[in-house]
């Protein structure tokens, strides 16, 4: 348990990564709404995070969830696959959105052969046909951007180039050679979700987090997408987890996002008729203000 009075916060990487500026975010937002000041916690990957969070030595967790380019953060739907009746719960989201910049450690000559660029998984993915153009294909994937940087600086002699964002290479005092070379200039986009265990109260214009598995057969998944339809409900996104297989092929469960309170009485009979009629292994994930 948190033994201060202020609010304790997990999220991947090292100072002044994507995850470390969104959590920066949400802390301020959350201290002006409630007063709590917040300490935020960095962990090596996303599911240390959560393990805190699990743990219950952490508040909060914030973890990225999807990009606008490169769409699924992989360990965030493992982390999903953890989530228990009694919580964790997703209570809020936020968008970030990513500018990406090449760099070097300060001093490296100038006209010198990059030899790799390190850096996250979905980031060095976001701006791929950025760093083809500049001949840069050799690329090596890391924890998060920030142990990127922290490499390449640590071993100047590899002659490797990191990317990130501006505050990174600036924490680092490193060098930027290209600014904005994220491939889609003005709409890369990360959205991260906060997880907590107190269910937020419905505000009129929320959204919700849900996981269920249906059978393998056909028109399963749509019954539930029917009956979400019937009950007016808008859905922003749907992804698949693979389960394993059994006789009837692979087992898939599904985690989909879509409008309205856990509360709302439409919602109520939404849940309903899908546990009764459509999905097994229904949980609600939680509800949470609609994020722009």
């Amino acid at each position: 348990m948190n033994p201060t009075m202020n609010a304790l916060i997990a999220t991947l990487g090292g100072p002044y990564s994507y995850s470390h500026l969104a959590a920066l975010k949400w802390a301020k937002k959350h201290t002006e709404k409630t007063g709590v000041k917040c300490e935020i916690i960095l962990t090596d990957t996303i599911g240390d995070a959560f393990a805190l969070l699990l743990e219950r030595k952490v508040d909060f967790a914030i973890l990225p969830n999807e990009n606008s380019t490169v769409s699924r953060v992989t360990d965030f739907t493992r982390c999903l696959t953890q989530i228990k009746a009694l919580g964790p719960y997703a209570v809020d989201q936020l968008w970030l959105q990513i500018r990406i910049c090449l760099m070097v450690p300060q001093g490296m000559p100038h006209g010198i052969t990059i030899k790799h660029v390190l850096g996250r998984e979905e980031a060095l993915r976001q701006c791929s046909g950025s760093l083809k153009t500049m001949g840069l294909t050799k690329t090596t994937s890391t924890t998060s951007n920030a142990s990127a940087a922290e490499l390449v600086v640590a071993h100047p002699e590899f002659q490797n180039a990191a990317i990130g964002p501006e505050e990174l290479a600036h924490h680092h005092g490193m060098w930027i050679l290209a600014s904005n070379i994220q491939d889609d200039k003005d709409g890369n986009w990360t959205q991260f979700t906060v997880f907590g265990y107190s269910q937020t109260a419905p505000t009129g214009n929320d959204e919700m987090m849900m996981l269920f598995k249906v059978a393998n057969v056909k028109g399963a998944l749509w019954k539930v997408l029917t009956v979400l339809k019937l009950v007016g409900s808008n859905m922003s996104s749907i992804h698949s987890i693979p389960q394993g297989k059994n006789d009837e092929g692979f087992v898939y469960e599904f985690q989909v996002q879509f409008s309205g309170h856990v509360r709302d009485r439409r919602i109520k009979l939404a849940l309903w008729l899908i546990r009764r009629f459509c999905a097994t292994n229904v949980r609600v994930i939680g509800s949470f203000p609609a994020s722009r």
